[in-house]
């Protein structure tokens, strides 16, 4: 066999590969669910955090203030965290002090999910660390006593702790 036979050789004809279509039927579109109860669990936490770059633009329904969501996945779904940033909401990748709160949503179906308010503060200090652990399991055998731990109830398993930071103590001059 010659090469110019073998280039002149047709191609095998290729398979063509269909996925579902793209369009969402109507019967498989989550209808949103309703928030029933918001409950304050814990607030005063000036913690450090790292603006991610994929943020959700969302809004207030009761008071239509803006707010940037984003997660940080555990298991069994993602733990939200709410940027209400105003003005300086160009801070991908920059890290931040914030003020921290938390709340625990009941949703219309009886199930409830922690999430993080954060707003940017001027604090002089940061009086806490924030972590996020993926599920109970995952979390140090050993806390600190005066750690605040949040664990999300039902489906979602991950856990938020604040572990207080030593007092501030401003520099000294020394001559």
């Amino acid at each position: 066999m010659t090469i110019p036979s073998l280039l002149n050789h047709p191609k095998p004809a290729r398979r063509l590969v269909t996925r579902g279509s793209s369009t969402l039927k109507a019967s498989t579109v989550t209808p949103k669910r309703e928030v029933t109860d918001r409950v304050l669990l814990a607030s005063g936490f000036i913690v450090s955090v790292k603006v991610p770059t994929k943020r959700n633009a969302m809004t207030v329904p009761t008071t239509g203030e803006a707010y940037e969501q984003f997660g940080s996945p555990v298991k069994g779904g993602y733990l939200n965290f709410h940027l209400y940033d105003g003005k300086n909401c160009q801070r991908r990748g920059e890290r931040i002090w914030v003020s921290a709160e938390v709340y625990e949503k009941t949703m219309e179906d009886g199930k409830k999910f922690i999430y993080v308010d954060l707003r940017p503060t001027d604090a002089p200090h940061l009086t806490y660390e924030m972590k996020v652990y993926q599920d109970e399991s995952l979390m140090p055998e050993v806390m600190p006593e005066d750690a605040t731990v949040f664990a999300c109830p039902g489906e979602v398993k991950g856990v938020i702790a604040f572990l207080p930071r030593p007092p501030y103590t401003p520099p000294t001059d020394t001559v």
